[in-house]
């Protein structure tokens, strides 16, 4: 202590300067001190004022239209709240996984933060990272920089990877890794819901766009006819209506077309040749008024010009323009040489010659109803008829309804048709989808009229109910399909079941004895026969049908349903009476490969009759595509024209005994 005393008194100037010397560090110290604190005072001001930020970008993501905003806002906050010179986020493709660089800051360091990417994927730090939710530092390809990762993930869903380039020099305190990894969870359930929000976002408009596409196809459909594109009636007679309402003065021409023989073109080829035919037509009068031609001939309105399909094989259309008869008949000739030109094989075999009626009507008084134009002009159409195919007439006061007329004459020509043997039956195979084997026959009415040629039953079946004449035919083909069996057996030909369609009007108490009354007489066994017969035949007097069916049945006759699937009724039918076949209507047939409510359909009748045990017959098979689909399903029987047309006895027999399979027997 004495040499400490004696130490300071000999040298008081040393230690009054080692004295200076420690208070002057312990105020550097403090005033470093006092830097650090405030700093991390400062620090912990802006990670807090940044969580602020990420928790409203968390808040406000749903009316973010742009996922990359939320993106755009992490890094910010981010590159505020550290010392990371770059900063970038990888986003996994949702279909493919891969990870792509999306947004990057500044947006210079593209190429450097894609580089360390590569480096870090080569090393596995890139995987190794995707494993934790803190940041994790790595070595740089660049010596002055350190490579940091951090996953950017939900619990449930990892969305990407940060990826940032710290200096060498400075550090990445816990506390800042802590923040980072808030930052970005928070932020990854922000670019969640704006991803989600967007998604619903898209479909919603998918769904709309859907939504008004169909409305524009249902407004469509209500005015137009589906097979040919022109106006239905009720969209014609509007617009003509709208049209003479516009000047009080508005004169023209309404016409009216038919087709003559339509239902014979659709028996001797298909359904699907008719539908081309009806086509072809709508292309020919749309071209007609569009083209020069008649600009040539005639002034009008080409504007204000509308055609239209009237019913299955009659059209109209309607002119603007003033007009005297002269003018409407060189239109009419006009149209009729358009129409009756021949048709291109790609339709049919061969070319087809059409023929037309046409009839008009002048339009001088717009105050006229147009249905009552519409009317004369069909009035017209039916004197051209009257006075020869490939015939046109002009409406006048003097022009009379022929059509009442015409019917009493057809009613005479069935009868004498009935007693002199002009009826005839073709025959139509049905095959087994199973073997490919011909089962059985449809008899189909025909009537060889002396003039007319082969008619087939759409163009006097109606005449005939009307006539009362439907009892004396129906026991008529139901013979002359005894007499055929009956035949066959006496030459020792092949016989297959035939199916005979019945008429509502005959299901009456009597059938049953009538029917078994011409079996003995010719000899032959119910067990040949199949009985066909529509939903609305057996559901007419249903108490009445339950009671016949069951007699025919008992007799040995097969019960099957025509036209299955069509009625309302369907099901109840299967319950109450003694059903055996079902024939699925064509209508579901026709596009059963495209459309799959028609599939559904097919589908549930199958599964149904086979919990049943029903057999099944597809009609109206008119492709190999579809008669093999419906092998796939396990239909049990297939007819229509892609197996064979209806044929003449003899043609039938010939094709019975030669029958090697479907796909050598085409037609």
């Amino acid at each position: 202590m004495g040499h400490i005393d004696r130490h300071s008194e000999s040298n008081p100037e040393q230690h009054l300067s080692a004295h200076k010397e420690a208070l002057q560090k312990e105020a550097t110290w403090l005033e470093k001190r006092m830097d650090a604190l405030e700093k991390e005072n400062r620090w912990h001001l802006i990670s807090l004022d940044k969580l602020s930020e990420v928790s409203a970008i968390h808040g406000d993501s749903t009316k973010q239209k742009d996922p990359i905003n939320i993106l755009k806002s992490i890094l910010g906050s981010i590159a505020d709240a550290t010392e990371l010179d770059s900063l970038g986020l990888m986003i996994a493709d949702r279909e493919t996984g891969e990870f792509e660089l999306q947004v990057c800051e500044p947006p210079e360091q593209y190429a450097v933060l894609v580089s360390e990417i590569d480096a870090s994927i080569r090393q596995a730090e890139f995987a190794w990272a995707l494993n934790y939710h803190l940041p994790h530092i790595f070595t740089s390809t660049q010596p002055e920089y350190k490579t940091v990762l951090s996953v950017f993930a939900t619990p449930s869903q990892i969305y990407g990877m940060l990826v940032a380039s710290l200096p060498a020099s400075k550090r990445l305190t816990e506390a800042m890794k802590k923040l980072i990894s808030v930052i970005l969870f928070n932020g990854a359930h922000a670019y969640e819901n704006t991803v989600l929000y967007q998604k619903v976002e898209q479909q919603r408009q998918t769904l709309f766009k859907k939504v008004e596409q169909s409305n524009k196809e249902l407004a469509y459909h209500t005015t137009h006819d589906l097979h040919t594109g022109l106006l239905n009636t009720k969209a014609f007679l509007q617009h003509v209506r709208n049209t003479l309402a516009i000047d009080s003065n508005q004169q023209g021409i309404i016409a009216y077309i038919d087709i003559e023989g339509f239902n014979r073109i659709n028996g001797a080829y298909s359904f699907q040749t008719g539908h081309k035919l009806l086509k072809l037509i709508a292309d020919r009068l749309r071209d007609l008024f569009d083209g020069d031609a008649l600009k040539n001939t005639i002034d009008y309105h080409p504007e204000l010009t509308a055609t239209a399909r009237i019913t299955g094989d009659e059209f109209a259309f309607f002119i603007a323009g003033e007009f005297n008869r002269s003018d409407a008949i060189t239109l009419m000739k006009s149209c009729l040489s358009t129409l009756t030109k021949p048709y291109s094989a790609a339709i049919a075999s061969e070319k087809l010659d059409i023929d037309f009626s046409l009839g008009s009507c002048l339009i001088t008084d717009n105050t006229i109803n147009v249905r009552t134009l519409l009317h004369r002009a069909e009035m017209a159409m039916y004197q051209a008829k009257h006075d020869g195919r490939n015939n046109t007439a002009l409406y006048s006061a003097n022009t009379r309804d022929v059509r009442g007329h015409n019917s009493l004459l057809f009613e005479k020509e069935l009868k004498t048709a009935y007693l002199s043997n002009q009826f005839c039956l073709f025959y139509q195979a049905k095959v087994s989808l199973e073997t490919d084997q011909i089962t059985g026959a449809e008899a189909l009415l025909r009537w060889a009229h002396p003039t007319r040629g082969i008619l087939p039953p759409g163009e006097f079946i109606d005449a005939i109910e009307t006539s009362g004449m439907v009892k004396e035919v129906g026991a008529w083909v139901f013979r002359e399909a005894c007499k055929q069996v009956r035949e066959w057996q006496q030459t020792h030909q092949p016989i297959v079941p035939i199916a005979i369609n019945l008429s509502p009007s005959q299901i009456e108490p009597s059938l049953p004895a009538r029917f078994l009354d011409i079996l003995r007489k010719e000899q032959v066994s119910a067990r040949h026969f199949e009985l066909e017969l529509t939903e609305s035949s057996m559901t007419r007097d249903a108490e009445n049908a339950v009671d016949v069916l069951n007699q025919l049945h008992e007799i040995g006759f097969v019960i099957a349903v025509d036209d299955f699937g069509t009625g309302y009724s369907s099901l109840l039918l299967l319950k109450q009476f003694p059903i055996d076949k079902l024939k699925i209507d064509r209508s579901f047939i026709r596009d059963i490969l495209t459309n799959s409510d028609d599939k559904a359909i097919v589908e549930a009748i199958l599964a149904m009759s086979q919990s049943l045990k029903l057999s099944v017959v597809a009609e109206g098979i008119e492709e190999i595509a579809q008669y093999n689909f419906l092998k796939t399903l396990k239909c049990h029987e297939a007819q229509g024209y892609y197996i064979s047309k209806p044929r003449p006895e003899p043609e039938f027999q010939a094709l019975l005994s030669s029958w090697n399979g479907v796909t050598k027997n085409i037609g």
